[in-house]
């Protein structure tokens, strides 16, 4: 049976105090998070406990992440997180009110920090700014003399290691390196090794983008038939890489919006060397979906 990988993070409260017309005991808003480890969604509630302005802004999530086996902690926060309040993000919210929310695990953790989703960990959350300033607070009323800038504790939960469910080895694995980039036509970075030979042009190479509104767009260039050339053909027990420019593959406005791509690589394989006694490997291989992180406005 395969072991269930869901991390629901319920009752995280985060209580924000300040103003000096309240006790300073009185919250005057909670802050609730949950993490779906198998979709990879982060989901928050903001609720307000008075009559307020609230700062609804995911981007101002951190996460402060240990991975099973390592001593070391990993902060995540939003690559756009704003210096200071952004008016945009500001709700007018009464007493109870709730205000919900999510975005992708990867728009906030990036590189080894999101192997907590498959080895397991410890995830700390807190919620606003670091350090206090006249435009960075998260909750806002006429009879504060300091508006509250961040969520005043902490709370620690723990994430499963997930159940191995790789297949059975290729004779080709292709790999795409992760990438977060600000530009909208993105590099592939690809490595396809195995046992034996191969011939390989970039012009072999195609990929399958599911965009953040879970649209998918298959992206390869022409291939023009050819007779194939003997110096093309390769031994691929040490990796073979290449970088593509995404804009010769994918439709013009394939990564146009901010978010989370999930990019599968693939390699057809098509020419068996016969002609020059070569015994090559042939076929289509694919590989796992890698992310491609497009942040900005």
């Amino acid at each position: 049976m395969k072991a269930r990988n869901l991390l629901c993070i319920t009752g995280l409260v985060f209580v924000l105090s300040g103003g000096n017309s309240l006790d300073a005991q009185t919250g005057v808003a909670e802050v609730d998070f949950s993490v779906d480890a198998e979709s990879q969604r982060f989901r928050y509630t903001l609720r307000s406990l008075r009559d307020q302005e609230l700062v609804n802004d995911p981007r101002l999530i951190r996460l402060r992440v240990r991975v099973n086996g390592e001593r070391r902690y990993r902060t995540c926060r939003h690559p756009d997180a704003p210096r200071r309040v952004d008016e945009r993000r500001l709700v007018t919210a009464r007493a109870g009110e709730t205000f919900s929310g999510e975005l992708d695990f990867h728009m906030l953790c990036w590189g080894r920090a999101t192997q907590v989703l498959s080895r397991g960990g410890t995830i700390e959350l807190s919620y606003g700014f670091r350090r206090r300033a006249r435009h960075r607070y998260i909750a806002r009323h006429p009879s504060d003399r300091r508006a509250p800038h961040r969520a005043s504790g902490a709370q620690i939960v723990s994430l499963d290691p997930r159940a191995d469910e790789s297949g059975e080895e290729q004779d080709v694995r292709v790999r795409l390196r992760p990438t977060s980039t600000r530009r909208r036509q993105p590099l592939f970075r690809v490595s396809v090794s195995g046992n034996g030979r191969a011939y390989l042009r970039d012009d072999l190479l195609s990929f399958d983008v599911r965009t953040p509104s879970g649209e998918v767009v298959h992206c390869a260039p022409y291939r023009q038939a050819i007779s194939p050339i003997r110096d093309f053909y390769r031994r691929i027990r040490r990796a073979w890489r290449t970088t593509v420019a995404s804009e010769f593959y994918c439709p013009e406005e394939t990564f146009e919006n901010p978010g989370i791509y999930r990019v599968t690589p693939s390699i057809l394989l098509p020419y068996d060397g016969d002609q020059f006694r070569i015994e090559a490997i042939t076929g289509k291989y694919v590989g796992e979906p890698s992310i491609v992180r497009i942040v900005g406005p």
